[in-house]
């Protein structure tokens, strides 16, 4: 049986007579790619922030292998092995496009080999790992060209590729194909399912439907800050919950 990877248990998150979590529980399996989707207010980027360590829960706890990691900060859980993109682009804008990545890599504990390379050499073995990683997306040509001089649609993929510098198990990624054109979405989708080649656990929120519904093996479903379904996509995409929840029939 499939472990699971990450289990949210019993979550709540109010802001101040907002409640934008309720009582939510769910876990994510080892391995996989894992859909959160849900209407506007579902509490879906809230409980994002709150798995990442950017917001701390007024109830319940989080799990990441087992181990409980509520109460830690966000450089704790991203050296556990929790890495982030955000809707709202973060990449320095004055550095380059690999730049952006080797910074990430340098969050990283050095291994013991590399602690005893001189920096310069240490310092080429990393840019030599963040150019194959824009060449896997065509980005090479813009490797030297600073972070604000990309397309937002580059500028997705270098942050997309960055989140896998610190090599994180559990990879989150919050609307990824927002406002980019179908050949980016296409690219991301292709980062996504060599990341699970890698073996890294993908969990994504998204609003873009058949990009979800075509790329995750489960699907989670938030509505008013509870979990209101989870299954596969085939079962999601016929239940009459979700379809209610989505058209406004729940509260007429």
């Amino acid at each position: 049986m499939m472990k699971d990877l990450l289990e949210i248990s019993g979550i709540t998150k109010s802001f101040g007579g907002l409640l934008a979590v309720n009582n939510c529980s769910f876990s994510i399996k080892k391995g996989k790619i894992t859909g959160l989707i849900g209407p506007n207010g579902a509490g879906k980027t809230t409980m994002f922030n709150i798995i990442c360590g950017l917001l701390k829960s007024d109830i319940g706890n989080i799990y990441l292998n087992d181990e409980d990691i509520t109460d830690l900060n966000p450089d704790k859980r991203a050296h556990l092995g929790i890495g982030r993109s955000y809707q709202k682009i973060r990449l320095f804008p004055e550095l380059t496009a690999l730049e952006n990545i080797v910074i990430a890599f340098h969050e990283n504990k050095e291994g013991l080999i590399d602690a005893f390379l001189p920096y310069k050499r240490h310092q080429k073995n990393l840019e030599k790992k963040a150019m194959n990683m824009l060449e896997s997306v065509n980005l090479q040509e813009k490797a030297n060209f600073r972070a604000y001089e990309l397309s937002y649609g580059q500028k997705k993929l270098v942050e997309i590729l960055r989140t896998k510098a610190n090599d994180p198990s559990l990879i989150l990624l919050d609307e990824p194909t927002a406002g980019i054109n179908e050949t980016t979405i296409k690219q991301i989708k292709s980062i996504i399912l060599e990341f699970q080649k890698e073996g890294r656990t993908v969990f994504i929120v998204e609003h873009n439907m058949p990009f979800i519904m075509n790329l995750c093996e489960t699907i989670i479903v938030m509505d008013q800050g509870q979990k209101l379904a989870e299954g596969k996509p085939e079962a999601i995409q016929r239940d009459k919950k979700v379809l209610e929840a989505y058209l406004g029939k729940k509260h007429a």
